[in-house]
C-alpha cells in the first residue's frame, strides 16, 4: 500500500481525507482550516476576510451543514459606498441611486456600446465595456479592481467570471435607473453562516475527527528519494503528496524542479491581505456587508458578522484592505488610517470604537492575470508527474470558493485512490 501524506489541514485536505481510507495529514499552522479558519479575539470569532456559504451542491450542504445551527439568509443586505452615498447592488442594476448627471453618462455610454462580439473580448476590461460601457467601467470596477486586486482590469483573465459576475441585461440596467431591482438573481441572494464559532463553525467537528500533525511546515521535498524534511527537523518518507503548499512557493522547496519551471512561478501574482478588526456598541449599519467604491480610502469592503446573527449589544465589522504583493506593508500605519477613514465614512467619533485588532495573510486571494494559466500549469503538470497533486485555492493558484476547494482535494484523492488499494 502506498504512504500517502496530505500536506495542508485547510478545506482541500480536508476533502482528500474525507475520501481516502488512509492517509496522514501534515499542516504548518497550530490550527486547521486554512483560509476558512476563524481567529478568537476579544472573545468574538473574525474570519479572514468576508466568509459566507452560498454553494449550490447539496452535497457539500448536507455535509457542512449536518449537526450545526447555522443561519439560512434568504435576502442578503449588501450595498456600495459611492463618495459617502449609498448605491445598490450590483452597481449596473442600480443607478437611480447615482446623482442625475452621472446616470445620464451610464445610459449614454450604454447606448454607445457596440455589438457583442465574443471573439474580440481578451480580457477582463473588455468584457466591462462590452457588458456595462465605458462609464460604469471606468469608476465603479476599474476602480474596484485598483483596490481589491491591487492591478488593471486589462489585466485580468476571463477564467474566473464564471457564476461570479452577473451577466449583463440591458433591461434590468435601464429599469435599474428610474425603480429598486431586487437582487434575486445575484451570486449572493442568499447564503448559509454558522451560529458558532465564525465561519470556521462549518468545519470544527469535521477536522476535530481527524489526526493532524501541527506545526510541521515543509522545508523540502526530496522528489528523488521520496523524502519530505519539515522546518521543524522532523523528516518523513511517502510514496505520494496531496499538497495545498503554494504553488508559488513549491520553486524552492522541491530543488529538482527544473529552473524553467521554477522562473514562471515568479510570475504567478496575489495580493497580501490586512483584516483590521473592530467592535462598538451600538449598529452603524444594518447590511452584511458593504463595498467601498471610493478611490481615497483604501478600505475595499466592510464585512459585519454581528448583522448575521443580529447580535445587538456588540456590533462587530472587519475592514478589508490588500495590496499587492510587492509592497511593504507598515501595519500599524495602514490601521490607523483605515480607522480615520471608516471614523470619517459614518462620522463617527473615535471613542465610539471599543476594540481594535487585525489579522495578516501574506497570501490573501489569487490573482487571475492573463499569465495565470501559462505560469502555473508547467509546475502543476511537473509536479503530479512526480507524484506530489497539487489542490485546492492556492496549492492550484486559482480563485475558487470554499465548496470548490474541498471538492478539489476530494477529486484529486479519488483520482489517485485506485492506485493506493
Amino acid at each position: 500500500m502506498d504512504n500517502l501524506i496530505i500536506i495542508g489541514a485547510g478545506l482541500s485536505g480536508l476533502g482528500a481525507a474525507n475520501h481516502l481510507k488512509e492517509y496522514e495529514i501534515y499542516e504548518s499552522n497550530s490550527y486547521p482550516g486554512g483560509h476558512a479558519y476563524s481567529h478568537k479575539q476579544k472573545d468574538l470569532y473574525w474570519d479572514e476576510g468576508a466568509h459566507i456559504c452560498h454553494s449550490k451542491n447539496n452535497d457539500y450542504l448536507n455535509l457542512i451543514l449536518k449537526n450545526i445551527e447555522f443561519h439560512h439568509e434568504k435576502n442578503t443586505l449588501n450595498n456600495n459606498l459611492y463618495y459617502g452615498a449609498k448605491v445598490g447592488y450590483p452597481i449596473q442594476n442600480n443607478l437611480k441611486d447615482l446623482g442625475f448627471e452621472d446616470k445620464v453618462k451610464a445610459l449614454v455610454s450604454l447606448h454607445k456600446i457596440k455589438n457583442f462580439n465574443p471573439s474580440s473580448i481578451k480580457n477582463y476590461r473588455d468584457w466591462l465595456k462590452a457588458s456595462y460601457g465605458d462609464f460604469i467601467t471606468e469608476n465603479f470596477y476599474e476602480v474596484f479592481t485598483k483596490k481589491y486586486w491591487n492591478c488593471k482590469t486589462s489585466e485580468l483573465s476571463l477564467d474566473w467570471l464564471k457564476g461570479r459576475l452577473i451577466q449583463p441585461n440591458i433591461e434590468k440596467i435601464i429599469r435599474g435607473s428610474f425603480e429598486k431591482q431586487n437582487q434575486e438573481d445575484t451570486v449572493f441572494s442568499e447564503f448559509y453562516y454558522p451560529k458558532n464559532n465564525g465561519y470556521f463553525g462549518f468545519y470544527k467537528n469535521h477536522f476535530s475527527s481527524k489526526k493532524i500533525n501541527f506545526n510541521h511546515k515543509v522545508h523540502k521535498i526530496n522528489c528523488k528519494n521520496k523524502v519530505i524534511t519539515f522546518k521543524n527537523g522532523v523528516n518523513i518518507n511517502y510514496d505520494k503528496i496531496i499538497s495545498s503548499i503554494p504553488l508559488k512557493d513549491m520553486g524552492g522547496i522541491v530543488a529538482e524542479m527544473p529552473k524553467s519551471i521554477k522562473a514562471k512561478l515568479h510570475g504567478l501574482r496575489a495580493t497580501q491581505g490586512l483584516y483590521v478588526n473592530l467592535t462598538l456598541g451600538h449598529k452603524i449599519f444594518k447590511e452584511h456587508w458593504l463595498y467601498i467604491y471610493d478611490e481615497n480610502i483604501k478600505i475595499s469592503r466592510l464585512f459585519s458578522q454581528s448583522n448575521m446573527s443580529n447580535n445587538k449589544t456588540i456590533f462587530q465589522v472587519q475592514l478589508e484592505l490588500y495590496y499587492d504583493e510587492k509592497t511593504k506593508i507598515n501595519i500599524n500605519k495602514e490601521i490607523e488610517t483605515a480607522i480615520n477613514d471608516f471614523v470619517r465614512l459614518f462620522k463617527l467619533k473615535r471613542n465610539e470604537i471599543n476594540y481594535v485588532g487585525h489579522l495578516y495573510k501574506k497570501y490573501s486571494y489569487v490573482v487571475a492575470d492573463l499569465n495565470r494559466v501559462s505560469n502555473s500549469s508547467p509546475a502543476i503538470n511537473w509536479l503530479e508527474e512526480n507524484h506530489i497533486y497539487q489542490v485546492g485555492l492556492y496549492g492550484r493558484w486559482k480563485y475558487i470558493w470554499s465548496d470548490e476547494a474541498y471538492l478539489s482535494g476530494y477529486k484529486m484523492a479519488q483520482k489517485i485512490s485506485n492506485s493506493i488499494y
